[in-house]
This record gives C-alpha cells, sequence and structure tokens, in this order.
C-alpha cells in the first residue's frame, strides 16, 4: 500500500473495510510530548491495531513510554482520550509488545487521526523509528 511520510506526519488511506494499514518511518527532534498524527483520511473511522514497534535510535532519554490518543493536543495518561499506553521501555531495547489482546480497537477523532506520542523520558533531541499495523473497520 502507498504511503506519504511528511515530519510528524504519517498518511495512508485504508483500501476498504479489513484492509490492513501500514505506518513506518523515523522521525527527529522528539521531546517527551512531541506527537506524531497518524493519519487515516476518514472521520471517526474504527481500527484495530494489531501490531506496534517502537525503538530509539539516539537522543537524551534513558526511557520511553509510547501512547496513542485520539485526541490532538493530549499528551499525559489519564486522559479518556487515551487509547493505548506502552510500558516504559530502556531505550536499548526494542517496544514490541506482541498485544496478546490484538485488535486493540480505537476510533480516530474527527479529522481521521489518531496521535502517537513515543514518550522520551528526556531530551528535545530523541530519534524514533517505528512501525504499526492496523485493522480498518470503516
Amino acid at each position: 500500500m502507498a504511503s506519504m511520510i511528511y515530519p510528524a506526519l504519517a498518511t495512508v488511506p485504508p483500501a476498504g473495510v479489513g484492509s490492513p494499514a501500514l505506518f513506518s518511518t523515523s522521525v527527529n527532534t522528539i521531546g517527551a510530548t512531541t506527537a506524531i498524527e497518524l493519519s487515516f483520511g476518514h472521520p471517526f473511522i474504527k481500527l484495530g491495531m494489531v501490531r506496534m514497534k517502537v525503538k530509539h535510535a539516539g537522543g537524551g532519554a534513558a526511557t520511553f513510554t509510547p501512547r496513542i490518543f485520539s485526541k490532538s493536543g493530549v499528551t499525559t495518561s489519564g486522559d479518556i482520550s487515551m487509547e493505548y499506553e506502552g510500558a516504559a521501555t530502556a531505550v536499548a531495547n526494542l517496544f514490541d509488545p506482541q498485544l496478546s489482546d490484538a485488535p486493540v480497537v480505537m476510533q480516530a477523532d474527527a479529522n481521521g487521526k489518531l496521535y502517537f506520542i513515543p514518550g522520551p523520558n528526556a531530551g528535545a533531541n530523541n530519534q524514533f523509528t517505528y512501525a504499526f499495523r492496523f485493522l480498518v473497520y470503516g
């Protein structure tokens, strides 16, 4: 499936119900609350995340805690818009939880977006690579 990658914006138009959507890229200059938009192109689209891999590739953090939100501007745990929260992970390790309860069902916002925060614990100079696989329910 073709994708267009922009700094802090990844867009994959869904092909239809049940189709996979893959986001995979690297990002730089990531701080603790930097959000990366995952755009699905349709308002309130329902998704099932079946795989999530995140790797710290450099920068000042010692750990990171990945999160996904369905509302722009939210950056911390405990908000009703938090769709997924990973565990704190040492920067030397790959975050790859295998999602035993997959798919993790989510719904994008009115703009058809989810907001991924890699969540480094320190620095504004962090680099990450990531890959997500979603099922698109429509």
